[in-house]
């Protein structure tokens, strides 16, 4: 992709690009939409941002609302949410393929 362009793909799609040769990093934008009775079944604690109508089944606790930009409060949860998210999905593969 040249400077500037965006792409968006599904995330089980294997995909790949050539080495970032710039003096920043890429971004990456990630969104998943489920509706609120569909229930994270691997850890406890999930998150999420209600984008329309109500929440009548409380499985999602709301995601910190930032107050300003790059807002300490919403930048730790972030490193949280990842952290928790990697570490299953490391047990996970531990379990399943034998890592």
């Amino acid at each position: 992709m040249k400077a500037g362009q965006v792409v968006f793909h599904h995330e089980s799609v294997v995909h790949g690009s050539c080495p970032n040769n710039a003096d920043h990093p890429r971004v990456g934008f990630v969104i998943h939409y489920c509706a609120p009775h569909v229930r994270e079944t691997r850890f406890e604690g999930v998150t999420a941002m209600l984008v329309r109508g109500r929440d009548t089944h409380g499985f999602w606790k709301p995601e910190p609302t930032p107050r300003v930009d790059f807002d300490p409060e919403c930048i730790q949860h972030m490193l949280e949410t990842r952290a928790l998210f990697k570490s299953k999905q490391a047990e996970k593969l531990k379990n399943n393929i034998g890592v």
